[in-house]
């Protein structure tokens, strides 16, 4: 079993008097209005399995499975949450953050989702450069691979 460690222990997520299933202040600190749906159901899914702390590990694949997405689906949504301050992430831990406090500009959201997203494509672009590489590579050489051997080469699957 994994050693928990708590990531940011002045967020530790306390529950408000006024809590009901789910904090409220996502609602009326706009966090909702500034997520995306799949940002969203993955800080859903997060404050479901997280314990008392807010802490969890559940692995990318496992998530990636349970929610029917792609890694770099996760990976997005994760990025988002973080930049939102809704969660902080050391893999392998997820902690929920408490909102209390924390309040974040239309402004500031949006330039933080328009990264994740530029960085998610920038990795995209990547992943897609190296696979050609090395498929010409193998037209070069008369050899063949299987995909998991591709992936592995250019550091998709580890």
């Amino acid at each position: 079993m994994k050693c928990k460690r708590i990531i940011y222990p002045q967020r530790l997520r306390r529950i408000p008097k006024q809590f009901s299933w789910v904090d409220h202040r996502l609602v009326s600190k706009g966090y909702i209005q500034r997520s995306s749906r799949e940002a969203l159901a993955l800080y859903l899914f997060l404050i479901t399995v997280a314990d008392a702390d807010g802490i969890s590990y559940y692995a990318d694949s496992t998530i990636s499975k349970l929610l029917s997405w792609d890694l770099s689906e996760l990976r997005i949504s994760r990025e988002e949450l973080k930049n939102l301050g809704l969660i902080a992430y050391e893999r392998p831990f997820y902690q929920v953050l408490d909102l209390g406090g924390h309040h974040i500009t239309d402004e500031n959201a949006a330039l933080m989702i328009k990264k994740a997203v530029s960085d998610q494509q920038e990795n995209d672009h990547t992943m897609h450069e190296n696979t050609s590489k090395i498929q010409l590579q193998q037209e070069r050489t008369g050899k063949t691979q299987s995909i998991a051997d591709i992936l592995k080469k250019i550091g998709g699957v580890r």
